[in-house]
Formats: C-alpha cells, sequence, structure tokens
C-alpha cells in the first residue's frame, strides 16, 4: 500500500500541476495510465523475494487505482473550489454548461415533448453536481480498469523476468 499510496500521491501532484503549467499534460496522463506499472516496481524492488503474479499485479494495480481516484477527487475538489469561490473564474463554466444542457433540450424537444418540471431540473446546479458525479464515477470506472489491466501486464512481465534469471 506505501508503493500505491506514494505513486497516487505523485500522480495527483503532477495532475494538479498540469492545470497551472500545461506543458506537465502529457506526463500526467502517462502518470495516471501508467502509475500501476510504477506501483509494480516499486513493490519488486521493495521486496524482490515476493511472490509476483499477473493477479498480484492486478491487486497493485487496483489499490493504485482506488488510491489514484480518491487522491484526484481530492485534488479536483480542492482546485474548483479555489477556481470557484477565490478566484472566480468559472463563469465561463457556467455559461458554457448551460448552452449545452439548453441545445440538449431543443433537440429533445424536436423529437418529443420535455415536461416544463423536466427542463428546470435540468437547468438547476443540483443536475449539473449529478450529472457532473456521475461522469467522474465513469472516469474512475475506466482508471480502475485501466489500472488494473496494466498491473496485471506489470506482474506478468515481472514473472517472466524472474523466470528467465
Amino acid at each position: 500500500m506505501q508503493c500505491a499510496a506514494t505513486v497516487a500521491g505523485a500522480s495527483a501532484i503532477v495532475f494538479a500541476a498540469a492545470f497551472a503549467l500545461p506543458l506537465l499534460g502529457l506526463p500526467s496522463l502517462l502518470l495516471l495510465s501508467g502509475g500501476s506499472f510504477l506501483t509494480v516496481g516499486l513493490y519488486r524492488r521493495r521486496s524482490p523475494a515476493a511472490l509476483m503474479t499477473p493477479g498480484v499485479g492486478a491487486r497493485l494495480g487496483l489499490s493504485t487505482g482506488v488510491l489514484l481516484i480518491a487522491a484526484l477527487a481530492v485534488a479536483l475538489c480542492a482546485m474548483l473550489l479555489l477556481a470557484r469561490f477565490h478566484a472566480h473564474s468559472m463563469a465561463a463554466f457556467d455559461a458554457q454548461w448551460s448552452a449545452q444542457v439548453q441545445e440538449l433540450l431543443e433537440r429533445t424537444q424536436r423529437s418529443s415533448p420535455v415536461p416544463p418540471d423536466a427542463a428546470r431540473q435540468m437547468m438547476s446546479p443540483e443536475f449539473r453536481a449529478g450529472s457532473m458525479l456521475a461522469g467522474l464515477a465513469m472516469l474512475a470506472g475506466f482508471l480502475l480498469a485501466i489500472s488494473a489491466g496494466s498491473g496485471a501486464f506489470a506482474g506478468s512481465i515481472a514473472v517472466r523476468r524472474r523466470s528467465e534469471s
């Protein structure tokens, strides 16, 4: 867990810094997708005699993914809170969101009528928060699948390398 926490914390810091420095965009994406490789590598370095299989690698990757999601959630919440309440720079985001929901409502109205209550609810802050949380939950699931898969792949590489020695 120490290896997974180290990789997740470092990835969250690089991810948060990528918002301020666009140059860090690619390294943050590589850390998000390849964090499990780093975790398996750190684990192998700390305990070389430990059993390493694709299953162990997948579990390491999954734990890295869970910790990474938690660290990213904290970092993203902090950045968005600062942007909204300290810098007051979320007006453009709010306008873009409202325009997209309005366009969705207009497209839906063309095919079937939308009740006025539903249209009001779709323009509410609660709907915005719920749909953002649903989108983040889908991204979290995707990140967990990638983390477990890359951890299993890294574990299988470590098994091969161990059997060749």
